[in-house]
């Protein structure tokens, strides 16, 4: 694949207008927590331009049409551009600098597209084959016995005791915190102690879940269900929670940052088989981690999809993007009436070429605007189950140990992430990955 660096600086008319419809247009209002339309991205489009038209004979739903016709493609080729330049170069968020860089993910985009591919099947087979009926809710757990999963646990995992020791620290000096979901009072407490409206959060939106620093000091925040899924999500966040400890935290390439937590998720898992549940219950939480990894699949792999041409032939155009719609189409129209009749229903541009590829192209915009660190977050969870899956099979078959998988976590900053394709066991000449060259 040949990459032309000079089309990633460019910046079109298309690129500027977009910058200036995310900083002033939609800054601080509803719309900026939602998805924007094409026709909402074009109509602000046109006030910001007015002047340029105002002179014109057009109506502004004409106008809209024009600029549909000859931006559409233009716009999506400027975003992709900047999604790309994030994998090369640091970028300023929330007025701070970030380092988005993750060269492995830029060397080796079309590789890895194949790997996410993969991935993905692999999580839609198992949303095809699983079945929530069986299980409508997960048994529960006190906060007793939530504490003891999590010390048995972390015995297992890290049989020196140290990650033990760091849980009871952390949960001691307050750096771990709990909440419930109907828990308003306390939500808004922690909203207000860090600082988190300013950051575009809100209390209804927040995923509470999580793990994040504040004045340099990691914390977790898990809002509980009082069942066993509180613990399986503490397990996801108290693995950053260790890395973040690591002073190296900040240099793990984006590729890498799941990787480890999800693989100790799955671990968590294993762990509540071996007490006793039921394959049932086991399926409603690997479900739940297929479907996050899923979601996040289908965004990844349309923009890495985008990325790849646009490093090849430059720029996304029309025609291309028809002519790869015709063959999706085709498919549909081959299938058997009831299918049809059901993909009619659910998506009728799914028979239609032009309109279908019209479609994939406004949703990447969309999403792109929407949030402007949503892929960074993305894709980071289709490589890091792929990698987490592998790992977990690894240490099933006694190839490696959770001692080496300590080692690995705490050194994710200083090994390259070709090495630790190598370290858990892949055939990275088959895989057709690429070390960087320094």
């Amino acid at each position: 694949m040949n990459s032309n660096i000079d089309n990633i600086y460019s910046f079109s008319e298309e690129e500027l207008l977009c910058t200036l419809l995310i900083r002033e247009n939609f800054k601080d209002t509803e719309i900026s927590n939602s998805f924007y339309s094409m026709e909402e991205i074009l109509s602000a489009i046109l006030y910001k331009y007015l002047e340029k038209y105002e002179k014109c004979d057009l109506t502004e739903e004409e106008l809209i049409n024009w600029l549909k016709k000859n931006s559409r493609y233009n716009l999506l080729t400027d975003l992709i551009k900047n999604e790309i330049k994030k994998l090369l170069f640091p970028q300023e968020i929330n007025g701070k600098i970030v380092d988005t860089t993750d060269e492995f993910v830029y060397t080796n985009l079309e590789a890895l597209l194949e790997i996410m591919k993969d991935e993905l099947f692999y999580n839609i087979e198992f949303e095809k084959n699983y079945n929530p009926k069986k299980v409508k809710k997960l048994p529960s757990l006190n906060e007793q016995d939530f504490d003891i999963y999590i010390k048995s646990f972390l015995k297992i995992v890290d049989p020196s005791s140290e990650w033990q020791e760091i849980y009871e620290k952390a949960l001691k000096n307050g750096n771990i915190i709990f909440t419930a979901k109907d828990d308003l009072e306390t939500k808004k407490k922690i909203f207000e102690k860090f600082s988190l409206k300013q950051y575009g959060f809100k209390v209804e939106d927040f995923r509470w879940n999580c793990f994040f620093s504040y004045n340099e000091e990691p914390y977790i925040i898990i809002e509980r269900n009082y069942d066993i899924g509180d613990f399986c999500s503490f397990i996801h966040e108290f693995s950053h929670f260790l890395q973040s400890i690591n002073k190296n935290d900040n240099k793990i390439p984006p590729i890498l940052r799941e990787y480890t937590s999800t693989f100790y998720e799955l671990v968590s898992i294993d762990f509540l088989k071996a007490l006793g549940y039921e394959n049932n219950v086991l399926d409603k939480l690997l479900h739940k981690r297929a479907h996050n990894t899923y979601e996040a699949g289908i965004d990844t792999i349309m923009i890495f999809n985008f990325m790849k041409k646009v490093l090849t032939t430059g720029k996304i155009t029309a025609k291309e993007e028809i002519e790869t719609a015709s063959k999706v189409v085709k498919l549909n129209e081959n299938l058997e009436k009831k299918e049809k009749e059901k993909i009619q229903m659910t998506n009728p541009y799914y028979f239609d070429a032009t309109k279908y590829s019209e479609q994939n192209c406004d949703y990447v915009i969309s999403c792109l605007l929407k949030d402007t660190d949503d892929f960074n977050r993305k894709y980071p969870y289709v490589l890091g189950s792929y990698l987490a899956h592998a790992t977990l099979n690894k240490v099933k078959n006694a190839d490696l140990s959770f001692e080496e998988i300590k080692y690995l976590m705490e050194n994710l900053a200083s090994i390259d992430t070709y090495d630790i394709f190598k370290l858990i066991g892949f055939d990275v000449k088959q895989l057709k990955l690429k070390k960087v060259k320094n």
